[in-house]
């Protein structure tokens, strides 16, 4: 079983469906309400699979996830990656003007992503961030009150809302990666991505100078590096990788073996094919 960012009517619901549908599969999927509850779900066993949101071409990435994918048992790894067009709507329970609208629920990355048009067409709105847009649309079903949120248009149909806009998002070339988790190790397929984690000796200069150093000897190619703060200290990070190449392919396998004996802590995330865009 997959589990999945939801409630219904999330664009990580959409993408999945997606998915499923582009890799003939017929598996079966659950929505947990929080990417916590997923990674949860994950380590006890109550799914297989786990299919998330990790980072948009506007908004950023999704701290939750890299924060779960940390934690992951050395047992799962990415094994997909998809790249799925984001077009956000504005979506209310009835017709209604927009200067009547007092609130908009919204995951935080939605408002991010519909910034300019916030701020243009609703500057007098009340911005409530909840856990997903799924439930967004669900708290606008329910209220007797004239208020509004942002979106998935399929959800309208889901919840019975009315769509008062469509494609609100400040960049049209708008997209948010995904990946799925689970216990598969995938092949080399020639044209893949790997990922890993790690964190340097606070105190040793150059220390993550000299790691990226041994991909650019190399010439691995890093397509994505991030950094997040430890628990530990101030001034304590990881630092996340993506890379062009597979951890089977002799170059990549030996340069991550180099950076593993150079640094405080590794976690190798997964190999995997580069992301189809659906």
């Amino acid at each position: 079983m997959i589990g999945y960012l939801g409630p219904v009517g999330t664009f990580t619901q959409a993408a999945l469906s997606k998915y499923l549908v582009a890799n003939n599969r017929s598996d079966s999927s659950k929505a947990f309400p929080s990417i916590y509850a997923l990674f949860e779900a994950l380590a006890d066993k109550t799914i297989s699979h786990v299919f998330i949101p990790i980072e948009n071409s506007r908004g950023g990435e999704v701290f939750a996830a890299f924060s779960g994918l940390n934690q992951l048992e050395d047992s799962y790894f990415i094994s997909a990656e998809v790249v799925f067009p984001i077009k956000q709507s504005l979506m209310a329970s009835r017709s209604c003007d927009l200067s009547d609208i007092k609130i908009v629920y919204a995951h935080e990355q939605s408002t991010r992503q519909c910034s300019a048009f916030l701020h243009e067409q609703l500057p007098h709105v009340e911005l409530v961030f909840v856990a997903s847009n799924g439930v967004a649309a669900q708290m606008v079903q329910e209220s007797s009150e004239v208020v509004a949120c942002l979106g998935y248009e399929g959800a309208a149909d889901l919840f019975d809302l009315v769509v008062l806009k469509s494609h609100i998002q400040d960049d049209d070339s708008n997209q948010t990666r995904f990946v799925l988790i689970s216990s598969q190790q995938q092949s080399i397929s020639g044209n893949d991505k790997t990922s890993f984690v790690f964190s340097t000796y606070k105190d040793k200069p150059g220390s993550l100078c000299n790691i990226l150093s041994l991909l650019s000897s190399e010439s691995i190619n890093l397509t994505r590096i991030s950094s997040k703060p430890t628990a530990n200290d101030l001034g304590e990070y990881l630092f996340f990788i993506d890379c062009d190449g597979h951890a089977l392919d002799t170059t990549l396998q030996k340069c991550l073996k180099k950076i593993q004996a150079e640094c405080l802590y590794y976690k190798f995330l997964g190999s995997y094919p580069k992301g189809m865009v659906l």
